[in-house]
């Protein structure tokens, strides 16, 4: 989701005149909340439950989820930095 939103932002910064300038700055600004700090959050709460299930004798790793986790940890920090610079290039202008 974050990505989408720092998608959708630069979208509007290209196209964006004064009007919707400020229509930048709202997505921007929750790009960033979801790419940066949401991913964060998800991740952190996937560890923590996975690490709580391994003391389950039956726990069976799952390889592929840490891999998804780590994949979609980097993409949203990218997302998010980025809806983080278009904020700060916006209200520079």
């Amino acid at each position: 989701m974050g990505v989408a939103l720092a998608a959708l932002s630069m979208v509007l910064a290209v196209l964006a005149g004064q009007a919707i300038a400020s229509a930048v700055l709202w997505f921007g600004g929750a790009g960033y909340l979801c790419g940066a700090l949401g991913t964060i959050i998800c991740a952190s709460w996937y560890r923590a439950t996975r690490n709580r299930a391994r003391q389950d004798p039956w726990y069976q790793p799952l390889p592929a989820g840490d891999v998804l986790i780590k994949v979609a940890l980097v993409v949203g920090l990218a997302g998010g930095l980025w809806c983080a610079f278009l904020v700060a290039t916006e209200l520079a202008k």
